[in-house]
């Protein structure tokens, strides 16, 4: 029940992200299906990578503190954003402005950069929900 728990919160996540960094991160029409069952299949799989992250951890044999998962959590994100774009295509990543504030907004350059800064966020996000659902 607990990695249930973990993907539907990481799945929470991807919505959040995918609704904040808009003109970066678009979940795309795929086979004529609509958006909406895009976005829970992708959301879904992003649960799934998150999911594994304590027991990559766990299998490195590295200590369970908030710098080891991060650093997972960086490698996991950027790897599903990079195999979901590249080779599935239900998400398009891409350069622009990305409006935060009213009067804060992020200079995203290129697809690279764009992946990298949606996987530090979203990794940085999931290590923070997942350790704020652990603590007591």
């Amino acid at each position: 029940m607990r990695k249930f728990f973990i993907v539907i919160l990481n799945m929470l996540i991807f919505f959040f992200l995918a609704d904040v960094l808009n003109p970066t991160l678009v979940v795309k029409r795929v086979l004529g299906y609509e958006s909406v069952l895009n976005s829970v299949i992708v959301g879904v799989l992003y649960g799934v990578f998150m999911m594994l992250v304590p027991n990559l951890v766990k299998f490195f044999k590295l200590s369970l503190n908030n710098g080891s998962f991060y650093l997972f959590s960086i490698l996991m994100a950027f790897l599903f954003f990079f195999l979901v774009k590249y080779f599935l295509g239900m998400v398009l990543i891409k350069g622009g402005v990305i409006n935060i504030l009213p009067g804060l907004s992020i200079l995203v350059p290129d697809e690279t950069f764009a992946i990298v800064f949606v996987s530090l966020i979203s990794a940085l996000m999931s290590v923070g929900v997942f350790k704020l659902s652990q603590s007591r």
